[in-house]
């Protein structure tokens, strides 16, 4: 629950003004805000991030008077969740700074960016999550996919074992659970459950209708696997109303069927017959 409140906490600007449509990914590591005098964008790869893994840092700088990029010097530390401090050596690249370090454990990892310039150290800090390494990666097979209101939408992803380096076959209890959140993105509205199907050129899907508009968290676990949904990036999408001259979902606004004419006659010859019997 921990990492969840931090993915929505960290993402809440970017999520509160979705575009007109929003595909099926990953949050997206990169960080944006102010420091001091200047607006600066940091990008934490790879994204997501496992355990047992090396982290890469790259910190821009610009004023936020004129844009322009600067190089003041910058000081990096992460503190991991165990507790323990390391500073980071910063490398200049041209346009920016620029660090590395192996993060060795999974959770919460809190990073602190000092500035130092003639109006003196400016100082921030932001976090990530480093998922645990399990032997399984669960991405959507089109990271393109558009999700509409009122329109049934198959869903297809990769699940990939990378101990076995299969499409992960044993998962036979492989969950998706769907999470409403409110445009605030402080609290889920409703969730749902749904096991995971194979499906073709080795993948597993699911097929589900979104009622109704605005974000959605698809969260992955599995007891077979021995994950559960903490243990698995998190995807996301945001369902909004189909475009203008996009055909009707099936079945939408459907009109009852007339009656086959066969049966109107029978129904008349039965009423005919019995205006005479009386």
């Amino acid at each position: 629950m921990i990492q969840r409140l931090i993915a929505a906490t960290i993402l809440m600007g970017t999520l509160l003004a979705p575009a007109a449509s929003a595909h099926l990914t990953n949050f997206s590591d990169t960080r944006t805000f102010t420091l001091g005098e200047y607006s600066a964008s940091l990008d934490i790869q790879p994204s997501p991030i496992y355990a047992n893994s090396l982290l890469t840092l790259t910190l821009t700088l610009s004023t936020t008077s004129t844009g322009q990029i600067v190089i003041p010097k910058t000081e990096f530390a992460l503190l991991s969740p165990a507790g323990n401090e390391s500073q980071l050596q910063a490398r200049s690249t041209g346009t920016g700074w620029e660090t590395t370090a192996a993060i060795m454990e999974s959770g919460n990892h809190t990073i602190t960016i000092r500035v130092q310039d003639a109006e003196g150290p400016h100082e921030t800090t932001t976090w990530f999550v480093a998922y645990p390494d399990i032997p399984y990666r669960i991405t959507p097979y089109d990271a393109a996919q558009d999700v509409y209101t009122g329109y049934p939408t198959q869903l297809v992803f990769r699940v990939v074992n990378q101990t076995s380096l299969t499409t992960a076959p044993e998962l036979t209890d492989l969950v998706a659970t769907f999470e409403h959140w409110d445009d605030a993105h402080t609290k889920i509205l409703d969730s749902e459950n749904y096991t995971l199907q194979p499906g073709p050129e080795q993948t597993w899907m699911v097929k589900r209708s979104f009622e109704k508009p605005g974000m959605y968290h698809v969260r992955f676990s599995s007891r077979i696997g021995h994950f559960n949904a903490d243990d698995v990036p998190l995807l996301h999408t945001y369902a909004t109303a189909a475009p203008a001259g996009m055909a009707p979902a099936p079945g939408a606004n459907k009109t009852p069927s007339p009656a086959p004419i066969s049966i109107i006659i029978v129904i008349a010859t039965l009423a005919i017959i019995t205006r005479r019997r009386e």
